[in-house]
C-alpha cells in the first residue's frame, strides 16, 4: 500500500474488480489513520487519484466503490476478498463524512486529468480556464472539417 500501481490487463480480467477493493483498502486504511485527527486533517477520497481510459469504466468504478462502502455501513456482508476492520459503524463520525466525501471521488479518464491540470493552472498552461472537453459528436465534426480541409 505504501506504492503507486498501475494494472494493465485485457478486457474482463477484472481491473476494475482490484481497483474497487485497492481503493477499499485504501479508504480502510485512512479511516484507521482519521481516529486521532482533527476533522481538517483527515484523508479521503481526496488524497486517492484514479485514472481510467474509458468513461464507462470511471462509472462503473465509482458506483462499485459506492456500493461496496453503503453495503458494508449497513452491516452487511460483502465477500470481501480483503480485512476491512476500520470501516465500521464504530467510526460513525469519520463515514458519515466519508460519504459525503464520495460524492466527488477522483475517478476520471485520463482526458479528464490532464483537463483538471490545465484548469487549475490556466496561466502556466496558457489555456482558457473555461475551456471545455468536445463531446462524441463535437470530436467526430472537428475530425470531419479537419480532414476534408486537409485533403
Amino acid at each position: 500500500m505504501e506504492q503507486n500501481v498501475a494494472i494493465r490487463a485485457c478486457a474482463g480480467a477484472g481491473k476494475t474488480y482490484t481497483l474497487a477493493w485497492r481503493y477499499m483498502v485504501i479508504l480502510d486504511d485512512f479511516a484507521d489513520k482519521s481516529r486521532h485527527q482533527i476533522e481538517q486533517n483527515w484523508l479521503g477520497p481526496k488524497n486517492i487519484l484514479v485514472i481510467t481510459f474509458t468513461k464507462k469504466a470511471t462509472a462503473e468504478l465509482n458506483q462499485r466503490i459506492y456500493e461496496t462502502l453503503s453495503t458494508i455501513l449497513k452491516g452487511e456482508e460483502v465477500g470481501s476478498p480483503v480485512d476491512l476492520k476500520h470501516l465500521n459503524k464504530n467510526n460513525s463520525i469519520y463515514i458519515t463524512w466519508l460519504q459525503k466525501q464520495l460524492l466527488n471521488p477522483q475517478i476520471m479518464t485520463l482526458d479528464a486529468f490532464c483537463m483538471s491540470i490545465l484548469k487549475d493552472n490556466p496561466i502556466l498552461s496558457g489555456i482558457d480556464p473555461g475551456i471545455k472537453m468536445m463531446d462524441e459528436n463535437e470530436a467526430k465534426l472537428f475530425y470531419k472539417i479537419c480532414y476534408h480541409q486537409y485533403i
